[in-house]
């Protein structure tokens, strides 16, 4: 389980490399509400944000599982992981770019 270690870096496991999630849980509030989508998105999908993952080329226009608190689109995760070295214990830090718009960047 992802670990807070402040407003708005968390520490993420082997397991979300792994599978490709990023932990959103413990810095939610930094998102809005609206974005918060039910289990099946072509049905109860939330309002789109767009999320910069630093190294990657293009950003992320999704919304967030309402129940994990994980981005929806998670196929560039994994270039995002690699090219930022990332492992089980790594931190990730998140920055509010604009009411819409963040970028993440794997910090250690």
């Amino acid at each position: 389980m992802s670990v807070k270690i402040d407003d708005n870096t968390v520490q993420i496991t082997e397991s979300d490399v792994r599978n490709r999630y990023i932990p959103l849980r413990h810095v939610i509030q930094m998102f809005p509400p609206d974005c918060l989508g039910g289990d099946n998105g072509s049905t109860d999908p939330g309002a789109l944000v767009t999320i910069h993952l630093d190294g990657v080329k293009e950003p992320v226009v999704t919304d967030l599982y309402k129940t994990k608190k994980t981005p929806r689109k998670t196929g560039t995760v994994r270039e995002f992981y690699e090219r930022g070295n990332a492992k089980g214990g790594s931190h990730l830090f998140i920055e509010k770019l604009a009411p819409r718009e963040f970028r993440i960047t794997v910090i250690s």
